[in-house]
């Protein structure tokens, strides 16, 4: 009977040490693949942080070349999961943003914009009774109108693809934050609306050609009275202070892009 006990009181014994064991290797497992897990994670998100800091640099390169359409694969083997996703997602958001902006100046050099107040060619033009300006202003309108709607159409459709991305509800819900915010404080909607007063100064400026008697010397134009040169120089004056904005504005975006890389 002691034997017994004695085996039984083992027995007993050695199977709580097991249940114990168990337990810990459990626990070690556990903590090793949550530690493998991290430590994948960590090495995912440096090299989603290193793929994107090479591509937007590759991207911004490109982007000032505006006469060229945009040329960049978003995919990247270095990537996977979550992070190679938002890596696709995100570049190819900037870049449908940066060849609109780039086709609507491309189309702004097809129109010949920088021309449209340039003397001999008006003076020119005078003589089809400002037929050419009329195309020019026409087809620059036009351009402006279709940007707008494109920039508007762009961010639409990624709201919808922001909700349908197959990542982890926290990053895509961050994410969508991002874009929401970058929105708001897009400047492009702002260099639209300095380009729109822009178009609308050179408009009044070319309906005093019209009205007004002029003459041609060298660069400049020539009224009968004062007051038409002041008002014509006061246009002028607003156009040169709309593009010393608009060229700020420029160099602010490069600033930050280049703090963001």
């Amino acid at each position: 009977l002691f034997r017994t006990e004695k085996f039984a009181n083992w027995e007993l014994c050695m199977r709580r040490i097991l249940i114990v064991l168990l337990i810990l290797i459990l626990s070690l497992c556990g903590y090793f693949l949550y530690h493998e897990k991290n430590q994948k994670k960590e090495i995912n998100k440096e090299m989603f942080d290193q793929v994107m800091s090479e591509k937007m640099e590759k991207l911004y390169v490109q982007a000032r070349n505006w006469q060229k359409p945009l040329s960049l694969p978003v995919e990247d083997n270095r990537l996977e999961g979550d992070y190679k996703i938002m890596s696709e997602f995100i570049l190819k958001y900037w870049m449908d943003n940066i060849e609109a902006r780039n086709s609507y100046l491309r189309q702004l050099e097809k129109a010949k914009w920088n021309e449209f107040l340039d003397a001999e060619r008006l003076d020119q033009d005078r003589a089809q009774a400002y037929q050419q300006s009329n195309k020019m202003l026409g087809e620059v309108r036009s351009a402006t109108v279709a940007f707008e709607k494109k920039q508007a159409s762009i961010y639409a459709n990624a709201i919808v693809q922001v909700d349908e991305l197959k990542v982890n509800n926290t990053l895509r819900q961050s994410m969508k934050e991002k874009l929401v915010l970058s929105h708001a404080n897009n400047d492009e909607t702002a260099l639209l609306q300095i380009e729109r007063q822009i178009i609308e100064k050179a408009e009044q400026m070319l309906n005093m050609l019209r009205t007004h008697k002029w003459v041609r010397q060298g660069k400049t134009f020539l009224f009968t009275n004062d007051e038409q040169v002041r008002d014509f120089n006061i246009l002028y004056a607003e156009i040169l202070e709309f593009q010393a904005q608009i060229d700020e504005l420029k160099k602010q975006n490069a600033s930050v892009f280049e703090m963001d890389r």
